[in-house]
């Protein structure tokens, strides 16, 4: 992870992409609702309509700032698909502990 931070830090920076914050916002509204009606915490729904506001307010800057995964460079490319197989083993492992629990 050192060395992915020091390869990116003299690039310049990317203006923030408020469509990623709306497709976050939508999905933990999603998780929210049926968290509130079994834990009464209104966390995750409060912070999903949060993103979500935020994303809409800013919907005239979502297609200027998206960044196809096509137009990524090597390196990010390579970058993007460790983090997406890293989630995707942490979610598969918290199922299976999530299912040996119950």
């Amino acid at each position: 992870m050192v060395m992915y931070y020091i390869t990116f830090k003299n690039k310049p920076k990317r203006p923030v992409d408020y469509f990623a914050f709306f497709v976050i916002g939508v999905a933990w509204t999603g998780a929210g609702v049926p968290l509130l009606i079994n834990t009464k915490n209104p966390g995750f729904l409060a912070m999903g309509i949060i993103f979500m506001g935020v994303g809409l307010v800013n919907k005239s800057k979502w297609k200027s700032n998206r960044k196809r995964f096509s137009e990524l460079d090597e390196h990010e490319k390579k970058f993007k698909l460790f983090i997406i197989i890293a989630l995707l083993i942490l979610v598969i492992i918290g199922t299976i502990v999530n299912l040996l629990q119950g």
